[in-house]
């Protein structure tokens, strides 16, 4: 298989992972895997590595930017995930991002940015991210 296929697979596949932990997780009920691996390939998509390890990434859909990074990871790759959001930036400004309202360490790297809460219920809240002046 040629790198950049197998590169793809190991972000779908990763990405996959880790987003049936977040909270868009029950919608892979949904959907089958297959399925699901050869639709990310479409979208734009950043790599969230650990030690140069894949442990998620962020994807564009439009204007709607998720981060999905495996449980094990979480709270370790501030650094990638502003990289990721500048980089997600560099497509849209401003962008939309959901974020589970129980997650204080998303909620303080949203601070390092221009937003604004546009929806907001008790399980996530959803903002307007505009670039860093």
């Amino acid at each position: 298989m040629h790198i950049d296929k197998l590169m793809e697979q190991n972000f779908a596949e990763t990405f996959y992972a880790a987003e049936k932990n977040s909270i868009d997780g029950h919608l892979f009920n949904f959907i089958s895997q297959e399925k699901y691996f050869s639709a990310i390939k479409y979208f734009p998509h950043y790599p969230i590595k650990f030690r140069n390890k894949l442990v998620g990434g962020a994807l564009l859909d439009k204007n709607r930017f998720h981060i999905a990074v495996l449980k094990e990871y979480r709270g370790k790759v501030g650094k990638e995930i502003i990289a990721s959001i500048d980089w997600g930036l560099s497509y849209f400004n401003p962008f939309e991002a959901r974020i589970n309202a129980k997650n204080v360490e998303a909620k303080n790297l949203i601070k390092r940015y221009k937003s604004k809460i546009i929806k907001k219920n008790d399980q996530e809240e959803t903002y307007l991210i505009f670039r860093r002046t």
